[in-house]
Parts: structure tokens; C-alpha cells; sequence
């Protein structure tokens, strides 16, 4: 596909391009046959938040570009908002408080979260930080155990919860 500017792509374009990269991605990130399953609760935390990481950024571009039908610097705009530590954290905040994670989901999350780590955000609480670590490591956990239906699910219930939230504030 041709490189143009985000001023010559327009909605079609935009709209486009999303929906062929989240095929892409969909074909060789979310093979379902490829997960480790059983070893999945016991992998690193912070392995598992390394993946998460990538998997919830994934997610919420894909999420934005589904719904929002705008130029790219507007929806990066609108990326950029929701994959920082704060919103992270509270997007699980929202999930705990809705009961709508397992057991071991928790476990998972609370296992990273409380993992000793030798760094921080400059731009969020230890907290957050802490919170936002857990989040990714549970993210990397459905992936690895191969519940993607699981993680789309829940980080689109999060991310509308979000959105509804920020709309709400401005």
C-alpha cells in the first residue's frame, strides 16, 4: 500500500487501512494454536506485561479506529489518553469493581502488581504504575492462555467504559 499523509487518506482511507491491519493481525498475533495454556498463570509477571503491553496498545487502535471515523492525529490523540499508566489502572479498577474478572485473572493481576520492580513512570503514580503493570500481565495472561475472545471483550467493555467517562468530562 502507497504511504500518503493522514490529509489525503480521509475517513474511507483511514477506515481502510484499519480494517486490513486488524486482519493482519488477527491471521498472525491471535493464533489460538500457538498458546502455552497450562504454563500461561505461571509465566514471569513482567514477561506477561510485556506482551500484555503490546496486546492492549493493539486493542485500543483497533478499538478507535472501529469507532471513531476521524484523521489519524485525532485518534492517536485519543490513543494516546487511554494507554497511559492512569487510564490503565483505571480501566482494571473498573473491571475488579464490576466483578468481571475469575479468580485467576486476580490472582494473575495481583501477583504482577505486587512484583518488586526497579522502575516507574515519570508520569503517573507508583500506583498506577503498579496497577497498570498488573493489567498488562493479566492481558498477556488471557493471550497466552488463549481466551482472546476473553480479551477483546473485556478491554472493549473497559475502553467504552473509559470513553463514556472522558465524554462525560469534556
Amino acid at each position: 500500500m502507497e504511504s500518503r499523509s493522514v490529509k489525503e487518506q480521509g475517513s474511507s482511507g483511514i477506515q481502510t487501512e484499519c480494517a486490513m491491519t486488524a486482519e493482519l493481525l488477527q491471521n498472525t498475533l491471535f493464533i489460538e494454536q500457538q498458546v502455552i495454556n497450562d504454563e500461561a498463570p505461571n509465566l514471569s509477571p513482567l514477561a506477561l506485561a510485556y506482551v500484555g503491553d503490546s496486546i492492549y496498545d493493539f486493542r485500543v487502535r483497533d478499538y478507535l479506529c472501529r469507532r471513531y471515523q476521524e484523521n489519524l492525529n485525532r485518534v492517536n490523540s485519543r490513543k494516546t489518553k487511554l494507554v497511559c499508566a492512569k487510564a490503565q489502572s483505571d480501566l482494571m479498577g473498573y473491571l475488579i469493581e464490576e466483578k468481571l474478572l475469575t479468580e485467576e485473572e486476580l490472582s494473575v493481576y495481583r501477583r504482577a502488581r505486587n512484583h518488586k520492580s526497579q522502575s516507574h513512570s515519570k508520569n503517573s503514580s507508583i500506583m498506577d504504575y503498579r496497577r497498570a503493570t498488573g493489567f498488562e500481565a493479566f492481558l498477556g495472561y488471557l493471550y497466552y492462555a488463549g481466551k482472546i475472545s476473553r480479551l477483546i471483550s473485556l478491554v472493549e467493555k473497559g475502553l467504552e467504559h473509559l470513553l463514556a467517562e472522558n465524554e462525560a468530562k469534556e
